[in-house]
This record gives structure tokens, sequence and C-alpha cells, in this order.
């Protein structure tokens, strides 16, 4: 299996933390400040493209396949820890 790369391991670490918002089921500023924070800490993430298609599709798989589903899809395509 060929490595991922940096965007898309960014792209999973970005899903992760957006799936903890969605199963709060509460998004507010402090979560969306804290997501701004992170991508302007990490190149990685910055460097996503699109982010709100992104959410849409964490969004519908989150609805149709549910939280514990969603989180191992997501933690699966991940492969190593952003520096």
């Amino acid at each position: 299996m060929p490595a991922r790369t940096d965007l898309e391991q960014a792209k999973h670490v970005f899903q992760a933390v957006m799936l903890t918002v969605l199963a709060d089921g509460q998004a507010d500023g402090a979560e969306a400040v804290a997501v701004a924070k992170i991508r302007q800490d990490f190149p990685q993430m910055a460097a996503l493209p699109d982010i709100g298609e992104l959410g849409r599709e964490l969004r519908e798989r989150y609805v149709q396949l549910g939280l514990e589903t969603t989180a191992r899809a997501i933690a699966g395509g991940s492969t190593t820890r952003l520096p």
C-alpha cells in the first residue's frame, strides 16, 4: 500500500476534529476558534483545500453511518501522526 501524503493525513485529522463537533451536536464559537487555531499552527491543515466540502462529506457520512462507523473510517485512513 502506498504511503499517504501529508495532505491526506491532514484531511483525516481535520475530519476527526470536526467529528467531535458533530458528535456533541452543538457547534459554537469556541470550536470554530479552535479549528482556526489548528489550521494556523499546522501547515498541513492550512493547505487543505475547501474545508467546507470536507465538512459536508463528513456530515453526510456521519448521518448515514453514525458516529462509531464514521470514527473508524477516519481512524483507518490515518497512518501517521502530524509533527
